[in-house]
């Protein structure tokens, strides 16, 4: 018996647009189709550097310098919209949302609103994953079952966050730590495989991966010898691991653990459950099943999914 996800044409689109799934983006040959946001300033070009900005090197920067934040604000206001709590391995301390403590110079203006409309996405993923939990114990009418991202997004997003954390000195030391040499190429499209976003599906003496919410947001930077190779952040409760370099994916032990670039993330509980759907170009594989709270819960069709 296989489970599957039925999404009716008429029901609401998982992009939240208000639009109808069938006239939004379930394309006419059924599947779904999928666009990353452009996060590229409008035209005209600039032709100006900023050499803090990420994004110098496209010769169309502007506006000065900006303060945004560390790690996105369309992603904290999920964890908590007035204050969060700041914790490193030397302090911790409670700060304001909008405490300069928390941002970091490292956008020109012009591309920081640009990038907004993918932080906007990192944002939407992580309240996503919040109203799971609420989904799952309560069963309301939630009129969205089959939430849509674009997976390259994502993993922009985390290739933003890591820059900022490691110029930020949260993490490692830029003096002793470098960058891989493909940044640039890795905001442009996705990188080619086994670099990417992956997710663990953790199945240890017959237990599965399984999800409780948290209030907060983890990150720390990957190192292979002195090269920063990745980024695991830890959203709400959910672990992403998006590696960028280096030989970590290669790892037997890592790749028995995780999976490359979901095409679904499937939280449930009993026969309820709630999708994260999570479009690519290339390299997804497969559906993750995660449990609500129960590590030795079966899925709706009966039986452990398909990493036994």
């Amino acid at each position: 018996m296989t489970y599957t996800l039925i999404v009716p044409p008429e029901s609401l689109c998982g992009c939240e647009s208000g639009k109808p799934f069938g006239e939004c983006h379930l394309g006419k040959d059924g599947n779904i189709q999928m666009i990353w946001k452009d996060f590229n300033p409008p035209l005209p070009m600039t032709g100006e550097s900023i050499r803090k900005c990420h994004f110098a090197y496209t010769n169309n920067c502007g506006e000065g310098i900006s303060r945004e934040h560390i790690v996105s604000r369309a992603v904290l206001k999920e964890i908590n919209s007035k204050s969060i709590t700041l914790s490193t391995s030397d302090f911790s301390r409670d700060l304001s949302i909008d405490s300069d403590s928390l941002k970091t110079k490292r956008l020109c203006r012009r591309h920081n609103s640009g990038f907004g409309r993918v932080d906007t996405q990192a944002g939407r993923f992580i309240r996503t994953v919040q109203k799971v939990d609420e989904i799952l114990a309560n069963q309301p009418a939630f009129p969205v079952r089959a939430y849509l991202f674009s997976g390259f997004d994502i993993e922009r997003w985390l290739l933003k966050t890591l820059l900022n954390i490691y110029y930020s000195r949260l993490s490692v030391n830029p003096q002793l730590f470098t960058l891989p040499p493909n940044i640039p190429a890795a905001f442009n499209s996705p990188l080619p495989s086994p670099y990417g976003l992956y997710v663990p599906f953790i199945k240890i003496e017959g237990e599965m991966h399984s999800f409780k919410i948290q209030k907060n947001a983890e990150f720390n930077l990957i190192t292979e010898g002195n090269t920063v190779t990745g980024i695991k952040a830890m959203l709400s409760g959910l672990q992403l691991v998006f590696i960028l370099a280096g030989t970590l994916p290669y790892s037997q032990e890592f790749s028995t653990t995780h999976t490359q670039r979901p095409k679904t993330i499937v939280f449930f509980e009993g026969q309820e459950s709630v999708c994260i759907m999570m479009g690519w170009t290339e390299g997804a594989k497969m559906d993750l099943w995660i449990s609500r709270g129960d590590p030795k819960a079966k899925t709706p069709e009966g039986i452990f999914s398909d990493y036994d």
